[in-house]
């Protein structure tokens, strides 16, 4: 114990009891540091960190006509009439699915005439034409972002598209000058087909508060089959005819003329597909992911 107490016996044989111990300085200790407390807890009440009211993310329509949407919009959709797009057949897509060729193709839409510079020589009695891979790595970041990475490819066969006038480009690659050789021919194929593998529109848009941008286009699917001259149109959901939404038969060559298949009729049961565009450092748009609503 700290403290303790004596007994004295007095010569008339009364005690005296005398105090020797510390008890007033405890208590003196004892309060200190509950005032202490009281201190702390009082002014951390009033002076501690306070509780940040954050308003509520929202969500912002933005028109289709906006013409970032429309921009953007048209990067996806980029030269579907060759029935290939990546967008169409898988469920979802992000950057690491793309194959180095599939950025390949995405990335030179971008190509104007005037990036190919004229090199004064031919092949095969054609004009040889450069393109840098400086050009090229602009491309792959107008579409991918600034972290895109990809590898040259030593050949490429590529359909660009130059005042409404299609050119399939034959490129190799020059590793010693670090650009493409280029020649061209003129796209003789043509599309006749009187009802097209899909069909798209382009319904909504949604920009998040971070300004991530989401973009909105229903599709269906088309299958048909000709016998003697009678079509059998199938309208599916889905990329690879399983959900069934409506089918047209025994219609002639002149019906699908008149009464061509159109996406509006089906809107509704169609299937959604959302783009999602980031925004650089710059605050441009760069394609994101994508993925298939059925």
């Amino acid at each position: 114990m700290d403290y303790k107490f004596e007994d004295e016996i007095s010569e008339d044989g009364n005690s005296n009891v005398k105090y020797t111990g510390k008890l007033p300085i405890i208590i003196v200790v004892v309060v200190s540091i509950l005032c202490g407390l009281m201190v702390f807890l009082i002014s951390n009440a009033i002076l501690g960190p306070k509780k940040v009211k954050t308003s509520p993310k929202i969500d912002t329509q933005v028109e289709i006509t906006d013409e970032n949407v429309e921009i953007l919009y048209q990067y996806v959709v980029y030269n579907r009439d060759e029935y290939n797009s990546k967008f169409l057949k898988e469920n979802e897509t992000v950057f690491e699915s793309f194959s180095n060729k599939d950025k390949f193709y995405y990335a030179l839409q971008f190509a104007k005439k005037d990036d190919f510079v004229d090199l004064n020589k031919k092949n095969n009695d054609l004009e040889v034409y450069s393109l840098s891979n400086d050009k090229i790595k602009e491309y792959m970041k107008r579409f991918f972002g600034e972290k895109v990475v990809y590898v040259n490819e030593s050949e490429l066969e590529h359909t660009f598209t130059f005042d409404e006038e299609k050119e399939i480009g034959k490129m190799t690659y020059n590793e010693e000058n670090d650009y493409y050789e280029v020649t061209f021919k003129k796209d003789e194929s043509k599309n006749n087909d009187l009802v097209k593998p899909y069909y798209r529109k382009l319904t909504s848009a949604t920009k998040k508060s971070d300004g991530t941008l989401i973009i909105n286009e229903k599709v269906i699917y088309t299958n048909v089959t000709n016998e003697n001259n009678l079509y059998k149109v199938g309208i599916y959901k889905d990329y690879k005819n399983t959900e069934l939404i409506e089918t047209r038969q025994s219609i002639t060559k002149e019906d699908l003329e008149e009464n061509p298949v159109t996406i509006d009729k089906y809107l509704e049961r169609a299937a959604t597909i959302s783009y999602t565009f980031k925004t650089n450092s710059d605050r441009t748009y760069y394609f994101y992911s994508s993925k298939i609503n059925n």
